[in-house]
């Protein structure tokens, strides 16, 4: 039986009869445009009035029919370009409101409802259509480039935790505490104004609250609040479990971040000393290695032999999927670390990455090896 995952709703202006569905692209299954089509990578809806009330609904498989008011127009697929959609007026900013509708680079069905001008949008899995030599094709090559192997990599729908049915599975780990008002000087006034503005979302912001929030039009400041309120849940729904979660600036990965999508990151760590064991602590010299000693995602234990004793540092708790220590800097007692992460929301220039799950790691490691150079 298919579950309901998420939902999102929105009224969005119409312009010369029409406004636009984001986030998915090559549409097939349309066979009447009157209320949905393609043209440029980009889905056109249809309708004749002023406004129409949307209603986007996350499955995590074929729903049943709908028993409200209105009639299936269209039974359509098309694939997830990051996982993200949202509806928005044709000439105009949006309400900044969008949902997670499952893994980027999956094939999704969609049945469009109508009824006068309100739209029901219904998403589903079908399957995982991830191309390495289109999907994560390298910066600066050209369209037309082959990649030297052809790699395929295919996954379920239900090895993503972002079609995970809400309430299964572990509790996730409470969430970060809100940054210190130390590091987020604010006058009296504007915080207690913040805060009632706000709300809920207070805790849950990456970096200072703008204060030109309070000064801005209604229209700018429900905009931005919707755009918050859709990333925070977007990250809960990439970050089930509470697995722990690191900030860094955008330009880290190189390329502006897209949510739901994984990179491969390169960061100088410091290296800590090491502290001195006690005789508790000490392993037998005859032990045998444990799991922990052998474990495929942590440093290779020949590099961990060949670094100096003064220059060991303690396992991060993040930068562990696929990590490698490729250059050690003496000097500066820091190291290179490389490990592939998962972006799970972006704010004002600040991006909050988790470590990569299994199918996450498969997709950059089949790019890797695809665009591998001679």
């Amino acid at each position: 039986m298919a579950h309901l995952l998420d939902t999102l709703d929105d009224e969005v202006p119409i312009t010369y009869g029409q406004f636009l569905l984001r986030g998915v692209s090559g549409l097939q299954g349309v066979h009447n445009r009157v209320h949905l089509a393609e043209l440029d990578r980009q889905v056109y809806l249809y309708a004749s009035a002023e406004h129409s009330r949307v209603r986007v609904e996350v499955w995590d498989g074929e729903p049943p029919p709908w028993e409200g008011h209105g009639k299936l127009v269209a039974d359509a697929s098309c694939v997830a370009e990051t996982g993200v959609v949202a509806v928005t007026p044709y000439m105009f900013a949006g309400s900044g409101r969008s949902v997670l509708i499952g893994p980027a680079f999956f094939e999704y069905g969609l049945h469009l409802y109508a009824h006068n001008a309100e739209r029901l949008l219904r998403f589903w899995p079908i399957k995982d259509v991830f191309d390495p030599a289109q999907h994560l094709r390298p910066d600066g090559v050209e369209a037309e480039a082959k990649p030297q192997e052809a790699v395929e990599t295919r996954s379920a729908a239900g090895d993503w935790v972002s079609v995970r049915v809400p309430g299964s599975g572990e509790p996730p780990a409470s969430a970060s505490p809100a940054k210190g008002e130390e590091e987020w000087p604010l006058d009296h006034e504007h915080e207690v104004r913040l805060a009632e503005l706000l709300g809920d979302l207070r805790p849950r912001l990456l970096t200072r609250p703008p204060t030109w929030l309070l000064d801005t039009d209604e229209g700018n400041r429900r905009r931005y609040l919707n755009e918050l309120r859709s990333s925070v849940a977007g990250a809960r729904r990439l970050n089930p479990d509470g697995l722990p979660t690191f900030q860094l600036a955008s330009g880290e990965l190189g390329e502006r971040p897209s949510p739901g999508l994984s990179y491969r990151l390169w960061q100088w760590r410091p290296i800590e000393e090491p502290k001195e064991a006690t005789l508790a602590e000490r392993a037998p010299i005859d032990a045998e290695p444990t799991a922990q000693d052998t474990a495929p995602d942590g440093p290779a234990q020949d590099e961990l032999a060949s670094r100096p004793p003064a220059l060991a540092a303690s396992a991060p708790e993040t930068l562990t999927a696929e990590r490698e220590v490729r250059a050690l800097d003496v000097l500066r007692r820091r190291r290179l670390v490389t490990g592939i992460v998962t972006v799970l929301r972006e704010e004002n220039g600040v991006v909050e990455v988790r470590d990569a799950l299994p199918p996450e790691v498969a997709r950059v490691l089949a790019a890797e090896r695809a665009w591998a150079l001679d």
